[in-house]
């Protein structure tokens, strides 16, 4: 069937307590990797023309909602800090720290803790 979704490879480490205290690397793509979160004005072309100071992205109406949530995401929580992020047109790179507070006692598989 041409409507049936990929079967996704598992992504998460079967032994891995993912309620620990620590740092945690997470990307997040817009559906369909649709470009809708801004464009990149590439001014300087080289090897690496994203590495360019010189080179940015200008973020769109949406990209500019998530900018807004992830900034703010650090005044609501006291226990989960985002530390860094990059938005791309189509997807988010961000490192999240997780405090041993918000560790202990907390299933990362029970949906009412997300």
């Amino acid at each position: 069937m041409e409507n049936t979704p990929k079967k996704r490879k598992q992504l998460r480490l079967k032994e891995f307590d993912y309620s620990q205290e620590g740092y945690y690397f997470i990307t997040i793509c817009t559906k369909n990797r649709k470009e809708i979160l801004g464009k990149i004005e590439i001014k300087s072309v080289g090897v690496a023309p994203l590495g360019d100071p010189k080179n940015e992205i200008k973020l769109s109406k949406e990209g500019e909602i998530v900018k807004i949530y992830i900034e703010n995401y650090n005044k609501r929580f006291d226990n989960i800090f985002i530390d860094e992020y990059i938005i791309m047109p189509n997807h988010v790179h961000f490192i999240i720290t997780l405090s041993e507070w918000v560790a202990q006692g907390c299933d990362p598989y029970d949906t009412k803790n997300n």
